[in-house]
C-alpha cells in the first residue's frame, strides 16, 4: 500500500464516521421530538381527567356570585 491508498482509506473512513454521527443525531432528534409530543399529550390527557374529576368542585356557586 502506498501513501495514496492510505489517504483514500482514511478519507472513506472519515466520511463513514460523519454519516454514522449524522444518522445518530437524526435519530436522536426524531426520538426527542416524539418524546416531547408524547409528554405533551400525556399532560393534556391528565389535565382533562382532572378537569372531569373536579368539574363540579371547581364551579362557583351562583349564590356566592350574587353576594359579590
Amino acid at each position: 500500500m502506498d501513501e495514496d491508498d492510505n489517504s483514500s482509506l482514511k478519507r472513506n473512513h472519515d466520511c463513514n464516521m460523519f454519516y454514522v454521527e449524522t444518522h445518530f443525531f437524526d435519530e436522536l432528534s426524531i426520538l426527542t421530538s416524539a418524546l416531547s409530543i408524547a409528554l405533551g399529550n400525556l399532560l393534556i390527557f391528565g389535565a382533562s381527567l382532572l378537569r372531569k374529576r373536579y368539574k363540579y368542585w371547581l364551579k362557583i356557586p351562583s349564590d356566592f356570585v350574587h353576594h359579590l
